[in-house]
């Protein structure tokens, strides 16, 4: 039998094809309405396109013309959603027409999303603007930044896109939606574990980013790795994605090893100190004073990574030698990019030799 639930372009209602059927086998009007036990008003408001064909009606005409009845039930389907698609498709045309004037304000957005092969790379400016609802699930433009507000942010000299920073937190909303299912959030189990994480700062980073995102899960814990998006000017964020489900999202910004466990203790603070209505995007800037909570963050993650005392004491003694640095970072138990990072941030390491000690690092985004 002819396959007449194709998809097409164009919206075709069951009635003609009933009335192909009707046609092919000689069968009136007035003889199919008698057989279906309906009106000759109810049978032209059938052929004539006017009513749609229920489960009822499909049951029957599977009856009396031995067509299945999910034969109908799909035409109908079909019929409905191609003409619902066609409606829409005018709707954003018209709403293109009005809104077309913002794409220009997404022209370093888009560049990233095609960069990263998150949508359609092309000049056309109405498919990029279909690319832009699709990719961030929103109806309209006007609409986009709201669905990113408010977030509580440390500002930084330069001044990033927003447009910029909700495709980079996007991104890390689709790879967290990509993820199975996991525990929720355990605070005093991720507290816990911080201990181990800090000990991973010693392994090559592709091993350790790995194991991280494990120790995390098992606390309940999201973390994804999300290419940097240029202009975005972002380190991190955190946010709680559900009740119990928090998201650590971290770029690779600035390529170091020691700025990326920075970011990732910084965002665990937030977890473990701040409120879960609140929402957080790290902005690297050495000479800011932030918020209370960024103030916080901050200090939790340089005292977890290397104890105040300690480090005080290390640098009273004046030896900066890397000989001294391999040595205090292996009686840390870290390593030695975290302190030669600390001791630059401080200006007790010129940055150029602070480098020698970091890791490079292209992590691989985590699905």
């Amino acid at each position: 039998m002819t396959d007449y639930t194709q998809s097409t372009n164009y919206a075709v209602h069951p009635s003609e094809i009933l009335s192909d059927i009707l046609e092919d086998r000689g069968i009136t009007q007035k003889q199919l309405a008698g057989r279906l036990g309906i009106s000759l008003k109810h049978m032209s408001e059938l052929l004539g396109g006017d009513v749609s064909i229920s489960t009822s009606m499909a049951l029957k005409l599977e009856f009396v013309l031995e067509t299945p009845a999910d034969t109908w039930l799909k035409l109908q389907s079909n019929f409905d959603m191609v003409r619902s698609r066609l409606v829409m498709q005018e709707q954003l045309d018209e709403q293109f027409a009005n809104e077309k004037n913002l794409l220009s304000d997404f022209k370093d957005c888009y560049n990233n999303l095609q960069k990263w092969d998150l949508v359609e790379k092309t000049l056309n400016r109405k498919d990029r603007y279909k690319n832009i609802l699709n990719y961030f699930g929103v109806s309209s433009l006007q609409l986009l930044l709201n669905n990113y507000q408010p977030i509580k942010f440390r500002k930084t000299d330069d001044t990033p896109d927003n447009y910029c920073v909700a495709a980079w937190l996007r991104f890390g909303e689709k790879q967290y939606e990509s993820r199975p299912t996991q525990a929720p959030f355990n605070a005093s189990k991720f507290n816990q574990s911080l201990k181990d994480i800090r000990a991973l700062t010693k392994e090559p980073i592709n091993f350790s980013s790995k194991k991280l995102v494990e120790m995390c899960d098992e606390s309940g814990v999201s973390l994804v790795f999300t290419p940097y998006f240029s202009k975005s000017y972002i380190n991190g964020a955190t946010r709680w994605v559900a009740p119990s489900r928090p998201l650590i999202q971290l770029s690779e910004r600035n390529k170091r090893s020691d700025a990326l466990w920075f970011t990732f203790f910084h965002e665990a603070a937030h977890l473990m100190l701040h409120s879960r209505k609140q929402n957080y995007i790290n902005w690297d800037n050495h000479n800011l004073s932030g918020a209370n909570e960024e103030e916080e963050a901050n200090s939790f993650a340089r005292d977890i990574l290397i104890p105040v005392k300690r480090y005080e004491s290390f640098v009273r003694v004046g030896d900066l030698s890397r000989e001294a640095i391999i040595k205090f970072s292996k009686e840390l138990g870290i390593g030695r990019d975290i302190l030669a990072g600390r001791l630059a941030r401080d200006g007790l390491m010129e940055w150029t030799v602070a480098q020698t000690y970091f890791k490079k690092i292209a992590l691989e985004k985590t699905a």
